[in-house]
């Protein structure tokens, strides 16, 4: 199973290893312009270009503005209890969770757990 990967003591790795095991992916974001409806947003006055030059497959969905945009990040493939055993013994504590919101909701993440955050 793919899980995205990070360290508590770098919080957002950026081009930074988190661990041996991690590989750098990109996978497609999709997102979703929400602060006005898609005809009044993709009207595209010159406020609005960036969002609109930025990304592919504009479209609308559910009457908002929606784009895919290819982000990269750390991935770590743990396919197993035994993998996930190994893992934990390798970096200590590792907190497992899937992601409600942001960039990366609805995709399970792995944190190595090797700082203090609130």
């Amino acid at each position: 199973m793919r899980f995205i990967v990070s360290r508590t003591s770098t919080w957002d790795s950026g081009p930074e290893r988190p661990c041996d095991e991690a590989y750098y992916e990109v996978f497609t974001e999709v997102q979703k312009h929400t602060r006005e409806p898609a005809e009044k947003f993709l009207a595209c006055d010159n406020s609005r270009k960036f969002w609109i030059s930025d990304g592919s497959n504009h479209r609308t969905e559910d009457g908002y503005a929606v784009r895919d945009m290819d982000i990269y990040t750390w991935f770590v493939d743990i396919e197993s209890l035994d993998d996930l055993r190994d893992f934990i013994a390798k970096y200590g504590n590792v907190v497992i969770v899937t992601l409600k919101s942001g960039r990366h909701a609805g995709m399970m993440a792995v944190e190595i757990y090797d700082g203090w955050r609130e």
